[in-house]
């Protein structure tokens, strides 16, 4: 069985214990985090990703990680784009939640409610980030600081969420959260590196 297209059940689960721990960890994100996270979250379980993959068809990953058919939840649960951004601003063991076990809220290893509201801010992030990458397209270079401006959005407004968030973030960007808002896209760019050079 390929991991990277089917869910790996640890030795000593089955599909009831990790439906049951979903159904919990998804409740547990509707209470205390944003509907916006959890909608997101909701969309993951679902399949709800308009992914080349889901229509049964081939596309290149739109984190610009240079898959050529990486347009796949499968993929961007494990992308090296989405473990770049667990290790430097989300202090998240990639190896643990960067993977399709922790995106659809079963790994084992999601233990503390700070793990899973991050993971719930990381899963909004790629989500609407590939989302808006292909309604609206974006430059390469833009990709990563896109999922890092679309992780503030996914708490602003929210007191709980913005500490969750504040106390893993780099203490180089603490003091900026939330940021401006990246639309569109395509102009802000220069801006948006000037912004993120100056925290």
């Amino acid at each position: 069985m390929d991991p990277g297209k089917h869910l790996v059940i640890p030795p000593g689960s089955n599909h009831h214990d990790n439906a049951r721990k979903a159904n919990r960890n998804l409740q547990w994100l509707g209470e205390k985090m944003p509907p916006r996270i959890g909608s997101a979250v909701f969309s993951t379980l679902w399949n709800r990703w308009t992914t080349q993959r889901r229509f049964q068809k081939r596309g290149p990953c739109l984190l610009a990680c240079g898959s050529p058919d990486g347009d796949s939840i499968e993929h961007y649960s494990r992308c090296p784009v989405t473990k770049r951004l667990c290790r430097q601003h989300l202090h998240l063991d990639p190896e643990v939640f960067a993977t399709l076990h922790a995106f659809v809220l079963a790994h084992p290893s999601i233990w503390s409610q700070e793990d899973l509201a991050t993971l719930g801010v990381l899963i909004y992030s790629v989500y609407n980030v590939t989302n808006r990458i292909r309604s609206q397209g974006a430059s390469r270079e833009i990709v990563y600081d896109a999922l890092v401006q679309m992780c503030r959005e996914g708490v602003k407004g929210d007191p709980y969420a913005m500490k969750i968030l504040a106390a893993r973030w780099p203490s180089s960007t603490n003091t900026r959260l939330p940021a401006v808002s990246l639309l569109p896209w395509t102009k802000k760019t220069k801006k948006l590196r000037e912004q993120r050079n100056q925290m």
